[in-house]
C-alpha cells in the first residue's frame, strides 16, 4: 500500500513538471534557419526569398545570403498548432512549398529543383517581393540607428532597442515600419 503511495506522488509529481516546461515553451522566440540547394547539383542557391505562413497567414519572411543560408525569428504564439508553410522562390527554380512541424529552433534543407519560374535574374527579386506584398529593405543594418528601433516582445510588449538588456535581445522581434 505504501508503494501505490510513492507511485501516486510520483506522478504527479512528473505530470506537473511536464505542465511547466509546456507552460515554459509558450512564447518565446524561435529561431529557423534554412539552406537551399540545387536538387541534382547539391550546390548552394544564394538569393532565394523564403515566406514563412502559420495557417495561411503569413509570419516572416527572409531571403538567404551568398552561401545560400538563411534564418528567421519568429514568435511561437504566431505558429498555429506547431505547423508552418514554406514557400521558397529560388533563382531559375520551381517554386517550392512544404509544411514542417516546429516547435523549437530548426535547421531545414530544401532542395529546389530547377525549372520555369519568373524569378531568373536577380533583377527579377523586385518582381517576386512586389508580388508578394514585402517591402524590400535597401539599407545595410549597419546603417540603420538602432537606439530609435522598435522590438516586440512575444508577450506583447513594445520597447526601443536601448530599453532592452542586450543579453535578452533574442527573446524581441524587430518591428519592421511597411
Amino acid at each position: 500500500m505504501k508503494n501505490i503511495h510513492y507511485i501516486s506522488l510520483l506522478a504527479i509529481i512528473l505530470v506537473g513538471f511536464r505542465l511547466d516546461a509546456q507552460v515554459a515553451d509558450s512564447g518565446k522566440m524561435i529561431t529557423i534557419g534554412f539552406q537551399t540547394v540545387g536538387e541534382k547539383t547539391n550546390g548552394t542557391i544564394p538569393g532565394s526569398i523564403i515566406e514563412v505562413l502559420s495557417d495561411k497567414k503569413r509570419i516572416g519572411w527572409t531571403e538567404t545570403n551568398y552561401d545560400g543560408i538563411a534564418r528567421i525569428r519568429i514568435c511561437s504564439k504566431k505558429i498555429t498548432d506547431g505547423k508552418i508553410t514554406v514557400n521558397v522562390f529560388g533563382m531559375r527554380c520551381k517554386v517550392f512549398r512544404k509544411e514542417y512541424t516546429v516547435s523549437s529552433d530548426a535547421m531545414f534543407k530544401i532542395q529546389l529543383e530547377d525549372g520555369e519560374t519568373k524569378y531568373r535574374t536577380i533583377d527579377d527579386k523586385m518582381y517576386i517581393l512586389q508580388q508578394l506584398n514585402v517591402a524590400p529593405c535597401s539599407v545595410e543594418m549597419t546603417e540603420v540607428d538602432e537606439s530609435d528601433s522598435y522590438y516586440r516582445h512575444c508577450d506583447g510588449r513594445i520597447k526601443k532597442r536601448n530599453e532592452i538588456p542586450a543579453n535578452d535581445l533574442y527573446e524581441w522581434e524587430l518591428l519592421v515600419k511597411e
